[in-house]
C-alpha cells in the first residue's frame, strides 16, 4: 500500500490485522517497511484512517468530496 500526502510518501506492507480491542468499530493493521513498524486504524465505515507513529499521529477523514462513487 502506498499513500501520498503532499510531500510525504508512506509505503508499507501489511503484516497483521485485527479488531481493535478498545473499540470494535476499528480494524488495526500492523504495517512495516525497511525502516520501521507502525499501526494503522481504519473504522468500519472507511471514513477515518489513523497512522500511529511513536512520536507522530496522522489522522485522515474521508468526506463527501473524497468518497468513491459506486
Amino acid at each position: 500500500m502506498v499513500f501520498f500526502l503532499t510531500e510525504m510518501r508512506l509505503k508499507y506492507k501489511i503484516v497483521k490485522s485485527s479488531i481493535f480491542s478498545f473499540d470494535p468499530n476499528y480494524t488495526v493493521y500492523t504495517l512495516e517497511n525497511e525502516k520501521e513498524q507502525i499501526e494503522m486504524r481504519i473504522n468500519k465505515q472507511n471514513t477515518k484512517i489513523e497512522f500511529l507513529y511513536p512520536n507522530n499521529h496522522i489522522y485522515l477523514t474521508v468526506g463527501k468530496s473524497t468518497k468513491a462513487v459506486n
